[in-house]
């Protein structure tokens, strides 16, 4: 796994929803391991959507405690991390990925069905 330097400011959006996602501490237990594990995530601001972000496992879901990555995620081909959706255009058809690592300029723009 990559050591990231994740940029302080990071906004992620919703993919769903186009809303700034909330800061939140994602805790898992790592196969072998005695104790929990914590890390910064994000988590969607509408009631009952679910959908979570970190730099790692991308967008996804956590029912019942497991990680249900989505199907489509975009990573930086240079530091390996998921990028998120930093903006949008078009109202959601158009969404700008970027990279969370801090200082990296790589994104992509990703041309959707309108949200």
């Amino acid at each position: 796994m990559h050591f990231a330097v994740i940029d302080t400011e990071l906004k992620p959006l919703c993919t769903r929803h186009l809303q700034p996602m909330n800061r939140v501490d994602i805790y898992w237990k790592p196969e072998g391991a005695e104790n929990l594990s914590c890390m910064t995530g994000y988590r969607c601001v509408i009631d009952k959507c679910g959908l979570f972000y970190d730099v790692y496992s991308g967008y996804h879901e956590r029912p019942d405690g497991m990680v249900n990555a989505l199907d489509t995620q975009y990573h930086c081909q240079e530091h390996g991390l998921s990028m998120y959706v930093a903006s949008h255009a078009l109202k959601g058809a158009v969404k700008h990925f970027k990279c969370p690592q801090y200082g990296c300029t790589r994104g992509e723009s990703v041309h959707t069905a309108a949200a």
